[in-house]
């Protein structure tokens, strides 16, 4: 039997500091470059790209902005989003 739900999910209590930034493990991955997590494979001019050395797929890299915390490409103003997605389509 399946859940049936009655009206809206709320976000979570703490969802605007969450979406600030706080407690990101992107950002913490990025201040800290743990091997155990990935490898950079790449320095952009504004985004790093790394190898994943976790996970079940090969070869899968994320590419992290490095300018402090962003939630979506789409904060980037065009200028910095334009940086990002040159840096995203070499890698």
């Amino acid at each position: 039997m399946t859940e049936q739900r009655t009206g809206w999910s709320r976000w979570p209590d703490d969802w605007p500091a969450t979406k600030d930034g706080a407690g990101c493990v992107l950002c913490a991955f990025v201040a800290n470059e743990d091997p155990a997590w990935g490898v950079r494979i790449y320095t952009g001019q504004v985004a790093n790209a790394y190898l994943a050395t976790i996970g079940q797929m090969r070869g899968y890299c994320w590419v992290i902005w490095r300018d402090g915390h962003v939630c979506e490409p789409t904060d980037l103003d065009p200028a910095d989003a334009q940086l990002f997605f040159a840096d995203m389509l070499t890698v």
